[in-house]
């Protein structure tokens, strides 16, 4: 059976057999998963006997039956990509079951985590888990009525695509299996684009299940597409063919950055590159009194002080020795400054930052006042507005917050325990153009 063949017959099931995954299946499985973590940066686990954890009201509200193993979707919290990356890599797992004549169904919520056999770090979470085991080819009625109850009309190939010229061929005629791809409660959110040459994938809201949907829309049109390529991760984010894959991309992904506190005697650079980099893409969100006030903020005098006060926590992006990147982190959450140097904009740097904060943050929540050009990417980012854009001493910005691991955003003291004089520390200014770059 080919990847297209398993596409168009893989089916969400939820009554299984009971049988445990046979030997000869569990290793190639684990071959697999293992191949997957080393290229993702997940802990994705084969779970043999996890039976517990859909047994009582929670298998009773997700109509499952005999589910004995399952794919433990496991991932590190502070990793912005991680729901989009289980998407695309769990559907590879669940393709080669399907392949295998097996069922599989994507579990979000109706399973009990805490009777999970899986190993979950701190820091890392349970997502998500993909039932796994063999299944009657003769559905049970209670099977057939809750998948006529809970399955969608599959959306047709023109309601996903839009753009500003016609497609190519070998956009359109992967179509089809994107329109097949498994979505939670089936409403298929995912939409591509052709844009100027270019082709990109996006869901209304990246920061929930749906980049999950995501992941795996984009698995079933690189399978299906004539055109050898990959997807960068993120929202909204390109198609790269063999013919506009572009290195640097690559040797981002590959870490030839790296990530450390800055000390005191790098606050000149960093202020230099700040600088640099608000006059030449940011400032045109301020008006003079406003950037006059940002530029106090940024100088040396200033982030020497507020590191040395402890009101501030300065880290740096370096390619080598150069400093190609600046996070200001203010705790519990706050992100404070986010700049990345012009020519390294569109390689991920920006996303290491972020990702950085994450790990700062008391608990993997954070905020930020994003500057109106930098709204754009912090979406993708997976922040959500908390409010209407406002504007104090000149400076506009919108109120953002990324959740923290418990589902909420962090709490936020930075706001009203500031003191007068450094109203500008609330501002976070990302580099305007920086985008989510990681290669597939």
């Amino acid at each position: 059976m080919t990847d297209l063949e398993a596409i168009e017959k893989r089916v969400s099931r939820r009554t299984y057999l009971g049988e445990p995954i046979g030997e000869e299946d569990a290793a190639v499985f684990e071959e697999m998963i293992a191949r997957f973590n080393e290229e993702s940066g997940l802990q994705i686990q084969l779970v043999r006997d996890g039976s517990k954890a859909f047994e009582g009201f929670r298998r009773c509200y997700g109509m499952f039956s005999n589910v004995r193993s399952y794919f433990a979707m496991v991932g590190k919290y502070a990793d912005l990509y991680l729901n989009e990356k289980i998407g695309y890599y769990g559907e590879k797992l669940v393709l080669e079951a399907t392949k295998r004549g097996l069922g599989t169904c994507w579990v979000g919520g109706t399973f009990d985590r805490k009777a999970c056999p899986c190993q979950v770090k701190s820091g890392w979470e349970l997502p998500c888990v993909i039932t796994v085991g063999a299944v009657s080819e003769d559905w049970a009625l209670k099977e057939r009525v809750l998948y006529k109850l809970i399955h969608r009309p599959v959306k047709r190939p023109e309601q996903i695509l839009s753009g500003d010229a016609e497609a190519p061929d070998w956009v359109r005629e992967a179509l089809p299996a994107v329109c097949l791809a498994p979505s939670s409660l089936s409403r298929h959110p995912v939409t591509l684009r052709w844009q100027g040459g270019k082709l990109s994938a996006a869901v209304p809201t990246y920061a929930d299940h749906q980049s999950i949907d995501l992941g795996i829309a984009k698995l079933h049109f690189a399978l299906a597409s004539q055109m050898p390529g990959t997807w960068s991760w993120g929202n909204g984010s390109a198609y790269r063919t063999g013919l506009d894959a572009r290195p640097e991309d690559a040797a981002a992904e590959r870490g030839r950055t790296t990530m450390r506190e800055l000390r005191l005697s790098e606050l000149q650079p960093a202020a230099r590159l700040m600088e640099e980099t608000f006059a030449d893409s940011v400032i045109s969100d301020f008006s003079p009194e406003g950037a006059a006030s940002f530029r106090a903020y940024i100088a040396q005098e200033s982030l020497q002080r507020m590191v040395k006060e402890r009101q501030l926590d300065l880290w740096g992006c370096f390619e080598g020795n150069r400093l190609v990147g600046v996070l200001g982190f203010c705790a519990p959450d706050r992100v404070a400054l986010l700049f990345v140097r012009k020519q390294f904009q569109h390689q991920g740097i920006g996303t290491q930052l972020v990702g950085q904060a994450q790990q700062l943050s008391v608990d993997g929540g954070l905020t930020v006042h994003a500057a109106p050009s930098a709204v754009g990417a912090y979406r993708q980012w997976g922040f959500a507005p908390q409010g209407e854009e406002q504007e104090t001493d000149g400076i506009r910005y919108l109120p953002m917050a990324r959740l923290s691991q418990n589902g909420s955003p962090a709490e936020d003291t930075q706001e009203t325990s500031a003191p007068e004089d450094q109203k500008p520390q609330k501002e976070a200014l990302p580099s305007q153009t920086e985008e989510n770059s990681g290669q597939l």
